[in-house]
């Protein structure tokens, strides 16, 4: 694999789609908020120093706390619960909220190489080396940069495995010991880049990466509230009462038969697309229609070495 394979995508934040796919994101807005805040924050330290003295007529040592903290998310969860979406999209709405103009690299998963010694080594700090080489040209001003990276590492505990696993081979080894050393680089340069890594495999992350990371949001699938959400925004103008999305949202929980409900995948592409086609073109949406479809689609069965952990 040549070094310009290093990375899936690279995107250029704001973008049309990446904003529609993340305001249809619904049921993560407590994440949404959080995030935002960390992110904004991480990429630009200095808006703390300006709320400090605006709310407290000084620079309290409180913010100095975040002074050092490694520019790194992990998103971990089940299956179809948003992570790896938001991760792709967050980016959009950062960059229309702060002003910033935001690259987003995502790393390709051919970067752990063919198993030859040195290579998986050599493709991680290579990618490391291209962002951090674009982020060192964006200056800021006022303290305040106007630019900024993301990095995105999805299905990271194929890269990021734990060292404290006997059966690890040695170059992944030495390829985790090279993420860890570009995530602290970026840090100690103090550059405006995030990393953020995705899993559905929270316990097979390295311990020294989730030390180092100053957020980990946990997805979980939707509860009633969330899948009701998702209903009534959708199934909005198409006659079906308050009381009868209700219950449909009931439905796509738990029973006798299982112990876990619908992912917000299950519902936004699986279901609701189901819903519609069933219906057009000759008939209108109704709630037979919905239940039949429900039945007929079966939730995604849980990652279990998620859900299990401890």
């Amino acid at each position: 694999m040549s070094d310009t394979q290093l990375f899936e995508e690279i995107i250029e934040l704001p973008d049309t789609d990446s904003g529609r796919r993340y305001d249809a994101l619904v049921g993560l807005e407590d994440v949404k908020s959080r995030l935002a805040k960390e992110a904004g924050i991480l990429l630009n330290p200095s808006l703390l120093e300006d709320w400090s003295k605006s709310k407290h007529g000084r620079s309290i040592p409180l913010i100095k706390i975040f002074e050092d903290r490694h520019p790194l998310f992990i998103f971990a969860g089940d299956v179809g619960t948003g992570k790896t979406t938001l991760a792709e999209t967050f980016g959009d709405s950062l960059s229309r909220t702060n002003k910033l103009g935001i690259i987003l690299y995502r790393l390709s998963l051919n970067i752990r190489g063919s198993g030859a010694v040195g290579e998986m080594t050599r493709l991680v700090s290579a990618a490391f080396t291209e962002v951090k080489d674009y982020a060192k040209k964006l200056k800021p001003t006022n303290g305040k940069y106007s630019s900024a990276c993301i990095l995105l590492i999805d299905e990271a505990d194929s890269l990021a495995q734990s060292r404290e696993f006997d059966q690890m081979h040695h170059e992944d080894r030495a390829g985790v010991n090279a993420l860890i050393q570009g995530i602290d680089s970026i840090t100690k340069a103090h550059l405006p880049v995030i990393t953020v890594m995705c899993t559905n495999r929270l316990n097979a992350i390295d311990p020294a990466l989730r030390r180092r990371a100053a957020a980990t949001f946990e997805f979980s699938r939707p509860d009633e509230a969330q899948r009701l959400n998702i209903l009534q925004k959708y199934l909005a103008e198409t006659g079906i009462s308050n009381e009868e999305l209700q219950t449909l949202a009931k439905s796509t929980g738990t029973n006798e038969s299982r112990d876990y409900g619908y992912t917000y995948s299950d519902i936004t592409q699986k279901i609701l697309p189901s819903i519609l086609l069933k219906s057009y073109p000759e008939n209108a949406i109704d709630v037979a229609t919905i239940s039949e479809v429900i039945k007929n689609t079966p939730p995604t069965i849980p990652f279990n070495e998620y859900k299990e952990r401890t």
